[in-house]
């Protein structure tokens, strides 16, 4: 390993943290400045509705009314048909119309089939051109209130906000880090772990030059290993302390359909709390669980998801065990 690889792999991964987040960030604002109109009504509405939006209502969609409401006897239908047999059809009610009359005019209102009562909430659309042009516009609005579907408004989700809503705050938060990681890359958390052996740069230098002496036989696979450090340096900067890893197992997931398995390295390592996984080949997975195997007794976990159990419920007993276990005389 050359003098610098870490940091330059550091640099690479808050770079990329950078443009990612905020790539992510601008696709969220996008979408959410077209999608302002859905975003207002959620938060402002409903609104009462008055004669002034049931004529224009502008970006004020969602409304409530309440009132007399006349049944015009028109419904919407819904006509199923059998594909083998076409001469056979079901037809159903899927909505009826009132009219509801607001200041000396009155306005369409769409309900459910069983709807009943007199306060309907929903969305303010236009009529169809062809029912203004049938209609005498000095009594009808031109807007009618969709209040069918259970919700009227709310039942028009628009999955990309529902989506974009929450990515967004997390998107600043992953631009921000990689931000600061990148002016101060000491920063960046695989690096800033460090800190509790010392001083971080001079740790990594360290590390560098221990790898750099191993030579080519340090290079595991995807990791280096050597006398005292792990480092993986893709798809994401890690680095372990030999000292510190309480377990390792070769993980294979089966494909699914078409697509191939998958093999990993899981890595349990004290002051984590969470496994860490290292995806691979097959072949790599083995190179590097025969090469820790060899440095350190009894490493090798051949149950992944019972030492994971263990690991969740109590990592510190894990760690005793590890700990006692690297005393433990090795056998000739």
């Amino acid at each position: 390993m050359q003098r610098g690889t870490i940091l330059k792999a550091a640099r690479n991964d808050t770079k990329a943290g950078l443009i990612g987040g905020a790539i992510l960030a601008a696709l969220c604002v996008a979408i959410l400045g077209l999608n302002w109109k859905y975003l207002y009504n959620s938060f402002a509405g409903p609104i009462p509705l008055t004669a002034a939006l049931a004529q224009s209502p502008g970006a004020r969609e969602w409304v409530t009314a309440s009132g007399p409401m006349l049944d015009t006897g028109a419904t919407e239908t819904l006509t199923l048909r059998l594909r083998r047999l076409p001469f056979i059809k079901s037809t159903s009610t899927t909505a009826r119309y009132l009219m509801m009359p607001i200041e000396g005019r009155m306005l369409l209102v769409k309900v459910d089939p069983d709807f009943s009562g007199n306060v309907v909430s929903g969305r303010l659309e236009r009529l169809p051109s062809d029912l203004i042009a049938a209609s005498d516009t000095s009594r009808v609005y031109p807007m009618y209130l969709n209040a069918g579907g259970g919700g009227g408004y709310r039942s028009h989700a628009n999955i990309f906000v529902i989506i974009a809503v929450p990515l967004l705050p997390i998107a600043i938060v992953i631009t921000l880090l990689s931000a600061r990681s990148s002016l101060n890359i000491s920063r960046y958390k695989p690096i800033a772990r460090l800190a509790r052996y010392g001083n971080p740069m001079g740790i990594v230098t360290a590390i560098e030059m221990e790898l750099s002496a191993a030579g080519p036989s340090a290079k595991v696979g995807p990791l280096w290993v050597g006398p005292n450090w792990v480092v993986a340096l893709t798809p994401v900067l890690r680095i372990f302390k030999l000292a510190d890893i309480v377990a390792v197992a070769a993980v294979t997931t089966p494909g699914k359909k078409s697509k191939p398995a998958t093999h990993e390295v899981w890595f349990w390592v004290s002051g984590h709390m969470l496994r860490e996984p290292i995806e691979m080949t097959e072949q790599e997975t083995r190179a590097v669980v025969t090469s820790l195997a060899a440095k350190v007794p009894g490493i090798v976990s051949d149950d992944p998801k019972k030492f994971g159990d263990r690991w969740d419920v109590d990592r510190a007993a894990c760690e005793r065990e590890a700990k006692t276990r690297r005393t433990l005389p090795r056998s000739a």
